[in-house]
């Protein structure tokens, strides 16, 4: 699971499919009625890829991420 930044994680799950990437953002795992606050995240798999594509899969993901703001 990686953290996002709030609000970033719709656009980063869509960007990951236009790169072929397969992820779910962490919304599709949580309950209608959670109490406690969402947050950001993804939940990336890592079993099933063929060998040649455990480069340039995480190297695909990390285009895409949202920078880090200063100071975190």
């Amino acid at each position: 699971m990686l953290h996002l930044p709030p609000g970033t994680e719709r656009s980063v799950v869509e960007a990951a499919a236009w790169q072929s990437i397969a992820l779910d953002g962490l919304a599709d795992f949580r309950h209608p009625a959670a109490a406690m606050p969402a947050h950001d995240g993804l939940v990336v798999g890592y079993a099933a890829p063929p060998e040649h594509a455990y480069g340039p899969a995480p190297e695909a993901l990390c285009r895409i991420l949202p920078s880090a703001p200063a100071g975190s």
